[in-house]
């Protein structure tokens, strides 16, 4: 009668490779650990024993245990005594976080093979690579320049209809531009909605647009800008979560003068005597500007 660790496996052992340690492929209790293959040799011709049992990365090994491998498996490299799985091959053997068949970074699955923050990754096996998509909440914000009347929108994430098939910006048409509604409102104005003149990709993440109509009072105002999600969607598919930001400013009214500069210094125009001002210092071979 044999008995579990003796190096002979019989009924119900599922492998017995000699001892009846933890951890090296054969368990206590003579059951295959999990990522182990358990190698079948003969012992004088008449009892079967496991020795050794090699970790799921060995091709063969000859102690047992997870790091004695003297060969691997396709998808592993030996490193030492030991086999590890192969970053960017595209094969998922279980080792790695991730696998998406290239070391590039800001993909997903990083030059380690680690899933990168705000990324998930999936579907990866020893004969397909992971798929990752990025599942970061998609939303927007508001900038303003030239005076408000132009408003930038930022987008946290790279924008689809924003991009190219060969990676170049896309012009901006009314297919995107009917997605997206301005409000402005303040005070003394009420509310009132704002026309988008045009739209320019500055980058895959950044829009520019023109406005008009923006409204004449000086003072505190507010602008609330309305995206259609179905109409902006990120390069995996995710419609903005957020789909209205608002924001406050203050617009700013300032008095016309002319500024112009001679030998220097700086002379301000202003008042009755404004133009007859200008054309002096101007006659005089000064630039003159408008400030």
């Amino acid at each position: 009668m044999t008995e579990c660790g003796d190096g002979y496996r019989t009924l119900p052992e599922e492998c017995d490779d000699g001892n009846t340690r933890d951890g090296d492929g054969c368990s206590s209790t003579c059951k295959i650990e999990e990522n182990y293959y358990c190698k079948r040799g003969s012992y004088n011709n008449l009892y079967v024993s496991d020795y050794p049992c090699c970790h799921i990365s060995c091709d063969d090994c000859t102690i047992p245990g997870a790091d004695t491998c003297t060969s691997c498996r396709s998808g592993f490299v030996i490193d030492g005594i030991s086999c590890v799985e192969t970053c960017g091959d595209g094969k998922k053997m279980g080792q790695l976080a991730c696998d998406d068949g290239n070391t590039v970074d800001g993909d997903g699955c990083d030059h380690n093979c680690n899933v990168e923050a705000g990324y998930n990754c999936t579907g990866g096996n020893a004969s397909f690579p992971d798929t990752c998509r990025n599942v970061l909440n998609f939303t927007f914000s508001i900038d303003y320049v030239d005076s408000f009347e132009q408003i930038l929108l930022t987008f946290n994430k790279e924008v689809a209809q924003l991009k190219t098939s060969n990676g170049g910006l896309a012009p901006i048409g009314s297919n995107i531009l009917g997605g997206i509604k301005v409000v402005m409102s303040s005070a003394s104005e009420g509310e009132h909605d704002v026309t988008i003149a045009e739209g320019v990709a500055l980058s895959t993440q950044k829009l520019k647009l023109s406005l008009s109509n923006v409204g004449s009072t000086c003072g505190s105002k507010s602008i609330a800008v309305t995206i259609n999600g179905t109409n902006f969607t990120d390069l995996w598919g995710n419609e903005l979560n957020e789909t209205t930001v608002s924001a406050s400013f203050l617009k700013r009214c300032y008095a016309s003068m002319a500024v112009v500069h001679e030998l220097g210094r700086n002379h301000v125009c202003t008042g009755r005597h404004h133009a007859r001002c200008l054309r002096l210092h101007v006659g005089r071979g000064a630039s003159g500007r408008l400030r």
